[in-house]
């Protein structure tokens, strides 16, 4: 009897390791597992610090002078970031992130009808960990943080200006074949609360 309990379940056994299923399995776990190192991609994100402390300074600007000073106008795109991360494991990658941005906040003095423009031009190169939660042959899930400097040039005031800058993002989710996807992260930083792109493995 035990001998009989012991040969059916070896053949089940390899029925179900010979099956087609199996085999898709163990190949697309291959896949993920076989993924390229490198990793290189172009972004655009919105709201970034720089548009949001912009704003909020024009608002305190006239909170502070009783009215007298007011935020005209606020030009500001965004942000584009190129990226570069080198895969560690399966869950852990590091690289260097790079975002340049414009962006323009005009005041009136409503006393003197005078204007004010302040604009400025930033660079924030970075150093980045990102760690994968879930990754799948066409879908993965992440988390990123990136920290470095903020590089800004006021080209009206000649002046140059450099401050600790970072981008937190808890969610990033990626989507598309196993070297060519895109991606959108939530977050906050030098990047913009709102990030999508297209990244590149090789």
């Amino acid at each position: 009897m035990k001998r009989a309990i012991s040969i059916t379940l070896t053949v089940l056994l390899f029925a179900a390791t010979s099956s087609p299923s199996f085999a898709q399995s163990t190949e697309a776990s291959k896949q993920v597992n076989d993924r390229a190192k490198n990793e290189i991609s172009v972004s655009y994100g919105t709201f970034t610090i720089t548009q949001i402390s912009s704003v909020l300074g024009g608002l305190f600007g006239t909170a502070f002078s009783g009215g007298n000073i007011v935020m005209e106008k606020f030009n500001g795109k965004g942000a584009i970031s190129l990226s570069y991360y080198r895969a560690l494991s399966n869950w852990l990658a590091v690289g260097a992130d790079l975002a340049c941005e414009n962006a323009s906040l005009t005041l009136r003095n409503k006393i003197t009808d005078s204007r004010t423009e302040s604009p400025v031009t930033a660079f924030s190169p970075m150093l980045t960990a990102k760690g994968n939660w879930l990754r799948r042959n066409h879908f993965d899930i992440y988390s990123r943080i990136s920290a470095g400097a903020m590089i800004m040039k006021n080209p009206v005031q000649g002046t140059v200006n450099a401050m600790f800058i970072a981008q937190i993002s808890p969610i990033g989710l990626e989507f598309g074949g196993l070297n060519f996807r895109g991606f959108i992260e939530g977050g906050a930083g030098a990047q913009g609360s709102i990030i999508a792109g297209l990244k590149f493995r090789f």
